[in-house]
Formats: structure tokens, sequence, C-alpha cells
């Protein structure tokens, strides 16, 4: 058993990964010092500038959380149906290639994922979609074989291999 002692440092070693963890989701909300300054340590919760980085860090965050459904719908209205009648492979492929090449972008340029994180769960849901259109429209094996081709695709844009000028 342990003693005291051991349990009062375990007890400190998980306050202190606790605090780390909280540090490090409230920089990812708050990411500029000066403003974790202001609110957390003057507790100043009316300087505007940091509540101006805020919001907008805020409603990026809400956007990228709000994205992970908006084809949900869809996605669960071709299953039930088991068909893709009436849907456009151009129109599924014109939306794949624009989320693609904005998240291939945004990730070469090293910027927030707040800012393009939407693009992403969107990307995830089309290749989705498309992989469900090919496997009812064509052939299962079509479908399979478009998931790993398309992630190959992915991976070369977001890797640097390409110069920017491509992506």
């Amino acid at each position: 058993l342990l003693g005291h002692k051991q349990i009062a440092l375990c007890l400190v070693k998980l306050l202190e990964m606790a605090s780390a963890i909280f540090a490090d989701i409230v920089g990812l909300v708050v990411p500029e010092e000066r403003c974790r300054t202001e609110y957390f340590v003057n507790f100043n919760f009316f300087d505007a500038s940091c509540n101006k980085i805020l919001i907008s860090k805020g409603l990026g965050l809400g956007i990228v959380a709000g994205s992970i459904l908006v084809k949900l719908p869809q996605i669960i209205k071709i299953l039930q149906s088991k068909s893709v009648v009436g849907l456009s492979l151009l129109s599924f492929m014109l939306e794949l290639l624009s989320y693609t090449f904005t998240m291939s972008y945004n990730v070469v340029q090293r910027f927030p994922f707040s800012t393009w994180g939407e693009a992403f769960f969107v990307l995830v849901q089309a290749v989705i979609q498309m992989a469900l259109f090919f496997h009812f429209a064509y052939s299962p094996l079509v479908a399979v074989a478009f998931v790993p081709a398309f992630s190959g695709f992915v991976y070369l844009l977001c890797s640097g291999l390409l110069p920017i000028k491509y992506v």
C-alpha cells in the first residue's frame, strides 16, 4: 500500500497534469498570452481587443463543430434508400474537390484548425457520399478502391511535396 507521502505526491502529479490540460484548452480558446493574463490574472473580462479575439475563435470553433453533421442527413437517406438515383456525380466531384483544395491549402500554409476545420469534416462526409455513390451506382469494388486512391491524393496535396501553386 502507498503511504501518505506517496499519495500526496501522486495527487500533486495529477493536479499538475490537470493544470497542464486546462492550460492547453485555455490556450486553444484564448491563444494570446496577453489575453490569458487579462482574463485569468487581472480578471478583466471587458478588454475589447481580447473579447474580439475570443469571439472570433469561438465562432470559428462553433462553425467547425456545426460542420460535423452537415451531410449526415443525405448520407442516411442514401443508406436507407440504397440508391443514388437523382444525385449528380459531377456535383459530388466538384464539391469534393473544392473541400479538398480548401483543406490542403490551409494545411500546407499551417493556418489554425479553427479557420479551416469545417472543410476537413465536410470533406470526410463528402468522401463517404462519393463512396456511397460509387457503391450504389457502379459497384462496391469501385467504392472500396476510391477511398485509398483519394486518400493518397489528399496526402500528396497536404504533404508539402507539391509546390503551393498546385495546391
